[in-house]
């Protein structure tokens, strides 16, 4: 149980710096390549969208094949690795966009299958630990992040394909040799029988949920919006490369302790309580990234991501396993998790033709506007009679 616990921690770790080595620097590398701001954002928004589109395809391999799910994550670790040797090898324009549009829809494409090896472990009784699993992963983007900020001080933007092809063998190695294979267990997050469960009748059904979402979709498309436009951020407080990794591994080391006492914080607050706060800690970072005229002060805003992004990202799945009826369940839990989907994609759009029109200042002051709308649409939620449930979970 321990040596599983430990290959468990090790892979959420790789999978993160994976993710943070495509993700966070997507931005730098594509700019790298004379994408412009929309460019990079239509790149981002249609590969989002594909990658939302994979993971069911995914889940249905894994669900027929006896060994479905080191098939199907070493299938996408071979194939992500012959994208990085590509975008190594070709200088094509338009092909090295396309090449790594598919790398992150892939990688972001893997994220359900890293995540059910706890929960399948867990219900054979192999007693995984996802909190501290889940810590790793952010210790590793925060170390990741940090040196390769450090790295592209050095060498040109060609330094992260390479990376990345370093990481994903030693991830491969991990998924061949972990001692468990979920078999034909249902991997696909957010299948939904949709015999049983229809979008009328669990709006009907779940009262107040719509205004939540929405709310949630607002404050994510700020969160992604500055998230795929931090290096432009990081520029206009007179920062480089070097400065967009420390931002990124601050804003991953403040999640550490929102993720591994979530459940205590449940404890002692309601929902309500904490989707306000998640609120105005989403408007706090706007107005300091705003603000901000060095980068200590985008720092400062980035301590607020254990307040924002990591206590939205636990409040969603708490909120849809308490609130929504059993039946709903899985609609629930996939509606919330779309809140993080959507805001992807329309942060990249909007924030890219934002750029572009009337610069980052402007989009700055977009973002402040979306994440207040998300405040206010989630404290109508509240004012509208319908309360929660305030029985504890954990």
């Amino acid at each position: 149980m321990k040596r599983i616990n430990l290959q468990y921690r090790v892979i959420q770790g790789l999978y993160w710096m994976l993710y943070c080595v495509c993700f966070g620097y997507m931005t730098l590398y594509l700019s790298g390549k004379g994408y412009s701001a929309s460019g990079i954002g239509i790149i981002a928004a249609v590969f989002g969208v594909v990658s939302t589109l994979m993971q069911p395809v995914i889940g249905h391999i894994t669900d027929k094949a006896l060994h479905g799910w080191k098939i199907s994550m070493l299938v996408s670790l071979a194939i992500c690795l012959v994208l990085s040797a590509g975008l190594l090898m070709v200088d094509k324009f338009y092909v090295q966009g396309a090449l790594f549009g598919l790398l992150i829809a892939l990688v972001g494409a893997m994220m359900p299958l890293i995540n059910t090896i706890c929960f399948s472990c867990t219900e054979d009784g192999m007693g995984v630990d996802f909190g501290s699993a889940r810590g790793v992963g952010s210790l590793g983007y925060a170390a990741i992040s940090i040196l390769l900020g450090h790295l592209l001080k050095e060498h040109s933007e060609n330094i992260i394909p390479l990376v990345a092809g370093a990481l994903i063998p030693i991830l491969a190695l991990l998924i061949m040799i972990i001692p468990f294979v979920p078999g034909k267990r249902n991997l696909r997050n957010g299948v939904v029988d949709e015999r049983k469960n229809t979008f009328i009748n669990f709006f009907h059904q779940t009262h107040g949920f719509l205004l939540i979402w929405l709310g949630g979709v607002l404050m994510m498309a700020f969160h992604c919006m500055t998230n795929t436009y931090m290096l432009q951020i990081v520029q206009k407080a007179g920062g480089g490369s070097d400065s967009l990794g420390v931002t990124l591994g601050i804003a991953a080391i403040m999640e550490l302790p929102v993720m591994f006492a979530f459940g205590k914080i449940s404890e002692r607050f309601s929902l309500k309580s904490l989707f306000i706060v998640t609120g105005v800690a989403f408007i706090t970072k706007a107005l300091l990234y705003f603000a901000a005229e060095n980068v200590y002060v985008i720092w400062t805003a980035q301590i607020f991501q254990m307040l924002s992004f990591a206590l939205y990202a636990n409040l969603t799945v708490i909120y849809a396993a308490k609130y929504v009826k059993k039946e709903f369940q899985t609609l629930g839990q996939s509606l919330m998790s779309a809140t993080i989907s959507i805001g992807t994609v329309a942060g990249s759009l909007l924030g890219g033709f934002l750029l572009e029109k009337i610069g980052i200042r402007g989009m700055l002051i977009v973002g402040i506007t979306l994440s207040a709308a998300g405040l206010v649409t989630i404290i109508l939620r509240f004012v509208t009679g319908c309360e929660l449930q305030e029985d504890k979970i954990f």
